[in-house]
């Protein structure tokens, strides 16, 4: 498989961090990430958050979600005890479901800095279509596409409830 360029880099605001979702009554309790060892954690299989919880939380339970939504189902019907996700993605389903809270606990980001942000997966040696998306992407970063639309749909999610 090959790679694009990178068009979401992992923030370094301060205020943006990959972190535990989890049951409100509970993640007062779980303040570091060695607490987290016994849990059962919901991630994205092959996704950045997995190879956080595998690197920084090797005792813990893993559970592969299809996707987030079927994960915060899976946290609400206590099938796992916490999801590993992004603040600003796992803030905005605490907000629209209620019962649900981002830990203090943070994930070391610079322990994994090679996956530094999304990139797009396409056949080895598609090398045509592999510079139609590098183009796209140069576009999108370019004129902050994505920063725009992240903020407009996460205001949307938080419209319909998602």
């Amino acid at each position: 498989m090959d790679f694009s360029k990178t068009y979401n880099p992992n923030s370094t605001d301060e205020n943006t961090y990959q972190g535990l979702l989890m049951d409100i009554l509970d993640a007062d309790e779980y303040t570091e990430l060695e607490h987290f060892n016994s849990l059962n954690i919901g991630v994205q299989m092959g996704s950045l958050q997995e190879a956080f919880v595998k690197e920084q939380i090797p005792q813990a339970t893993l559970t592969h979600i299809k996707d987030i939504g079927t994960g915060i189902l899976m946290l609400q019907n206590k099938k796992i005890d916490a999801i590993a996700i992004t603040n600003t993605i796992g803030n905005a389903f605490a907000q629209a479901n209620g019962g649900l809270k981002m830990s203090v606990a943070r994930f070391e980001e610079s322990i994994l800095a090679e996956y530094d942000g999304t990139v797009v997966g396409v056949q080895k040696g598609a090398t045509e279509l592999l510079e139609a998306i590098n183009d796209i992407i140069d576009d999108v970063v370019a004129n902050k596409l994505y920063d725009q639309w992240e903020i407009e749909y996460t205001e949307y999610a938080k419209d319909i409830g998602a």
